[in-house]
């Protein structure tokens, strides 16, 4: 048998050395079984003539064939982390590793299915470093100033919820603040004094030699008292594939 660092790609049809954990890549770098999910799933919504089709969501008509493909490379928790300050959706909850290169598939609203990551060049060591962006939601409220109130609020008492799923079906849990506290120092009843619309969680550290090839690694973000996971698992939750 040969090691599970050595594999053969189909993409260039020349072996490849991959550590434990890190999904085998084309001469674009980017993984293979990313493009073949990419594919797979515009395949399921295009018609005969190669029209893609569109789903009634919610009063519209969603392109749930689409993808959003993303290439998060090690150091991007700073770039990502101002781009979703500005974020005006209903809570996300994004992985950014801090050792390797995050390729992620985010799917259309109302497809219901979480963000799927693969990874390159990880550390030698096998210690994945990860952490959880969290945002309000600017969407609780039935008018726009509501919303607003509601959002600013969010942004100084949020207590927000890391959940790690491991293959064997162990869970790990940490909760944190606005500030990224963990555990919480400000919440409902005590904000915090200053407006954090990001927020950073606590480090993940997954070891990729215990976990690679034994399945997926889901880890999921909400705040307490909003609709959780299943609620929004398009921003919420990543299936991570190693």
């Amino acid at each position: 048998m040969p090691s599970i660092s050595r594999i053969i790609s189909t993409i260039t049809g020349t072996t490849a050395t991959v550590r434990p954990g890190e999904a085998a890549a084309g001469r674009d770098g980017i993984p293979t079984a990313l493009k073949d999910t990419e594919k797979r799933q515009a395949a399921e919504f295009t018609d005969a003539t190669g029209k893609p089709i569109t789903v009634r969501y919610d009063g519209r008509d969603m392109p749930f064939g689409s993808v959003d493909r993303a290439r998060l490379p090690a150091g991007s928790l700073e770039p990502m982390l101002r781009d979703m300050k500005d974020s005006r959706d209903a809570g996300n909850a994004v992985v950014v590793a801090n050792n390797a290169t995050l390729h992620t598939l985010t799917y259309c609203y109302g497809t219901h299915k979480p963000m799927e990551a693969w990874l390159t060049k990880v550390p030698a060591d096998g210690k994945l470093s990860m952490n959880l962006i969290a945002t309000p939601s600017t969407h609780a409220g039935s008018t726009e100033e509501e919303c607003q109130k509601n959002f600013d609020t969010f942004a100084k008492t949020n207590v927000y919820n890391l959940e790690v799923v491991y293959p064997d079906g162990t869970r790990e849990l940490k909760k944190f603040d606005v500030k990224g506290n963990s555990p919480p120092e400000f919440g409902s009843s005590k904000p915090s004094p200053t407006k954090q619309t990001a927020s950073v969680s606590p480090e993940i550290v997954i070891d990729l030699a215990v976990w690679a090839g034994k399945g997926d690694i889901r880890i999921r973000g909400w705040a307490d008292g909003s609709a959780g996971v299943g609620g929004y698992p398009e921003h919420r939750e990543t299936v991570l594939h190693l």
